[in-house]
């Protein structure tokens, strides 16, 4: 597990800064920046969220599975991250596209 820290304090998964979800799901397959990685597991806040959304409290530590292939804290088989803390930045996010995972490190 990673300890995740969100700063997507629009996404209905967000609670004080932790996540809701058991895990999440970072995409960017052929990503050289962090700008270019999404949190795919980003839902708005207001838009039937609360049907996806655990109903258990947030807890700091949280499975991030990602395809930044090029990312040094992916694994080998490119589908989890193994770096002890994530970031996922994006404050004021919209969609998906507006946030980033801010702990990805280009190879």
């Amino acid at each position: 597990m990673n300890r995740l820290e969100c700063c997507v304090s629009t996404c209905a998964n967000n609670q004080s800064g932790l996540c809701r979800r058991p895990s999440i799901k970072v995409q960017g397959q052929s990503s050289k920046s962090s700008e270019d990685t999404r949190c795919q597991s980003f839902w708005p806040q207001g838009q039937g969220a609360t049907d996806s959304v655990p109903s258990s409290p947030a807890e700091p530590d949280t499975d991030v599975y990602c395809t930044a292939c090029n990312c040094r804290y992916n694994d080998e088989s490119c589908h989890k991250c193994t770096a002890s803390s994530v970031s996922i930045d994006g404050d004021g996010a919209h969609t998906m596209s507006n946030t980033q995972c801010g702990t990805f490190s280009c190879k």
